[in-house]
């Protein structure tokens, strides 16, 4: 009866557990919001570093091992995440001006070179 009783409780306290670790999983699980463009999906994260590293290549000069801001330049495009046509528009500007291919895409040729400007 002992036997019995530990084993009916030992699954009680066992299922309890695997039910209260999936709802503490799910509570955490966190999903990226993403946006389509050109056929390709970027993260809201991604999209935002995409558009920092835009801001700052338009807002600074590199000179002399310094960034040197241009005076009278505002942001060219809101770092809301939202890969839409502005960013694509300018990615492709980003990518003619440094011998890229100028689809709008930030793959890793383009990344490459505009991660220079994440800061």
């Amino acid at each position: 009866m002992k036997k019995i009783f530990a084993s009916i409780m030992m699954v009680a306290v066992l299922s309890v557990g695997f039910v209260g670790v999936s709802g503490i999983l799910n509570e955490q699980k966190v999903e990226a919001k993403s946006y389509r463009y050109g056929g390709v999906w970027f993260e809201e994260s991604y999209t935002k570093q995409i558009q920092r590293s835009l801001n700052n290549y338009y807002k600074y000069v590199y000179v002399g091992g310094k960034f040197i801001r241009i005076q009278g330049v505002g942001p060219m495009t809101a770092e809301d995440g939202i890969y839409g046509s502005q960013t694509g528009t300018m990615v492709r500007s980003f990518q003619s001006s440094n011998g890229l291919v100028a689809d709008g895409i930030c793959g890793t040729k383009t990344w490459t070179k505009l991660s220079f400007w994440y800061f």
